[in-house]
């Protein structure tokens, strides 16, 4: 490969490629603007306590497994760092 050689300007290219006729464009038709809600579980309680949304992420599974991490690593750190004022 020539290193040598000057990158083509783009004039250049379009010149190259000739005279475009035959180009057809379909605008994007996005939706229209809608107000945004939630879409809750038909379960969910009609005056739900702030609680209730976010355990729809953090179920009671995942707090379970967070909990079992922290006290794996609360463990390990313990076994690390020793001394009086670590809790079991």
């Amino acid at each position: 490969m020539d290193t040598t050689q000057k990158p083509l300007s783009l004039g250049e290219i379009l010149l190259k490629l000739g005279p475009i006729t035959d180009v057809s464009f379909t605008p994007f038709q996005p939706e229209p603007k809608q107000t945004a809600k939630a879409v809750l579980p038909t379960s969910f309680l009609a005056e739900p306590h702030p609680f209730h949304y976010f355990s729809l992420y953090f179920t009671h599974d995942l707090f379970q497994t967070i909990t079992a991490n922290t006290n794996k690593y609360a463990n390990i750190q313990r076994l690390h760092k020793g001394g009086e004022n670590t809790r079991e």
